[in-house]
């Protein structure tokens, strides 16, 4: 059996924004990759421009396959 966490993350900026986020079926491993950060964020910083490269490839794919869905007469 696969174990997932019913995970609820807030956050609130020292300027009064905030986000929810919350995910109830979350693998583990992501879960304690999160908590790892928020415990040692002087090292994640360091992950920062991994992560911008990651967002950035995921939408690039979406970019392109919304372009190749309307070409093929399709929406997305």
């Amino acid at each position: 059996m696969k174990t997932t966490v019913l995970a609820d993350y807030k956050a609130k900026t020292s300027t009064g924004s905030r986000i929810h986020v919350a995910h109830n079926n979350l693998p583990t491993q992501v879960n304690q990759m999160i908590v790892w950060m928020m415990n040692h964020p002087e090292v994640a910083l360091g992950m920062v421009p991994r992560w911008g490269e990651l967002k950035a490839d995921q939408q690039a794919f979406a970019d392109h396959l919304e372009g190749s869905a309307k070409n093929h007469g399709l929406e997305v």
